[in-house]
């Protein structure tokens, strides 16, 4: 549980320090208030970088953390449907991908005398 937030030289941000208590976090504020500076730093730390990495391994601005980040910024509802279409084709892909891979170990392992499935 996150429970202290200590944010310095951050965008607009000279230093900042929050500390939560127990339960739900919720932040409010008037527009240009800094709610999504905040969330940006939290989301840098976790990993989140506004660029595509050059390796498949490095991390980078994936279409999770686009969805993610964007999510709390979405107001009009042709930008949270299209935030839904993104989701939605993300999880395809990830279905998609796993039924392939699934498979592949099938057929590979399908020739092995039962491919430890304990027959």
């Amino acid at each position: 549980m996150l429970t202290e937030l200590h944010i310095q030289n951050f965008a607009i941000i000279d230093k900042l320090e929050l500390k939560f208590g127990p339960g739900l976090i919720i932040l409010t504020g008037e527009t240009g208030a800094g709610k999504s500076i905040i969330l940006d730093a939290v989301t840098m730390v976790i990993g989140n970088r506004h660029e595509i990495a050059a390796s498949l391994f490095a991390p980078g601005y994936t279409m999770a953390a686009a969805i993610a980040n964007e999510f709390t910024e979405a107001v009009e509802h042709l930008h949270i449907s299209a935030l839904s279409y993104v989701a939605l084709v993300l999880f395809l892909v990830t279905v998609l991908v796993n039924a392939a891979a699934r498979l592949l170990i099938w057929r590979v392992t399908r020739g092995q005398g039962g491919g430890g499935t304990g027959s």
